[in-house]
């Protein structure tokens, strides 16, 4: 408000100037009237006529002098207006202290701090989680091996189990049984709770058949096979099934 204030103050100044100068020139040019009559009664119009050219180009060279000072002036008084101003605005410009500094350091840093902290103890979470897991469906897998051993234990059931893993999703169970033996596989769905993706936790398990369920198996589908192929070459082998077959066709 001071620089525009000044600024202003200046302004006025050189329009009084102006205004000054003007009056003058009307003043010069009157007694510049004056003085022709004057010698043109008492000395003749030809010395009146010289003495008129030579006020006048006097008259030129004190209003070229005096213009040429005041745009000098009134540069002058411009670019000390322009001076003061652009001081003002420096100094009314916030500035950040050394105090102000060092605790805009520090929240950084503590941000920084922070968030590295957090993913580490996320990623501890995560690991242990993935360890719980891992844990809980070998047990399952080893009850479910023991359980297909004991012959006088029901086989498992595949399927989703009740059991939960460490992310509150249910285990799965596989079962594959063949000739020589049955594969167990465990699956949690792990840290994404999405079956079937990279990140699943699996426990595999093969329970292999012994020799003698081996033998009997075997013993007991070429015997399967053999009594088929003696039923067809047999009398009335083909009329024993034949009621069987109207059976079926009427149910």
């Amino acid at each position: 408000m001071e620089a525009i204030a000044e600024l202003i103050a200046a302004l006025v100044g050189a329009l009084l100037e102006g205004i000054f100068a003007l009056l003058q020139g009307v003043f010069s040019l009157l007694a510049v009237v004056l003085e022709f009559i004057f010698v043109a009664l008492f000395h003749g119009v030809d010395a009146a006529s010289k003495q008129y050219q030579h006020r006048q180009e006097e008259r030129s060279e004190k209003l070229a002098t005096a213009k040429n000072n005041r745009q000098a002036e009134r540069a002058a008084q411009l670019e000390v207006a322009e001076k003061v101003a652009a001081t003002s605005r420096q100094n009314n410009e916030p500035t950040i202290s050394r105090n102000q500094t060092v605790i805009l350091v520090l929240l950084v840093c503590f941000i920084i701090i922070g968030g590295v902290a957090t993913w580490m103890i996320r990623d501890r979470i995560r690991k242990q989680r993935i360890a719980e897991t891992r844990s809980q469906i070998k047990k399952l897998a080893n009850t479910f091996s023991a359980q297909i051993q004991d012959k006088e234990m029901a086989d498992p059931v595949p399927g989703k189990l009740h059991d939960r893993d460490a992310w509150n999703q249910p285990i799965e169970l596989f079962v594959d049984k063949t000739l020589l033996g049955s594969l167990i596989v465990v699956r949690s769905s792990g840290p994404d709770r999405r079956s079937g993706s990279i990140d699943d936790l699996l426990e595999t398990h093969v329970v292999q058949a012994s020799v003698k369920e081996v033998g009997g198996e075997l013993a007991h589908r070429g015997w399967k096979a053999l009594r088929n192929r003696v039923n067809n070459f047999l009398p009335g082998g083909e009329k024993e099934k034949q009621p069987a077959e109207n059976d079926v066709s009427e149910d």
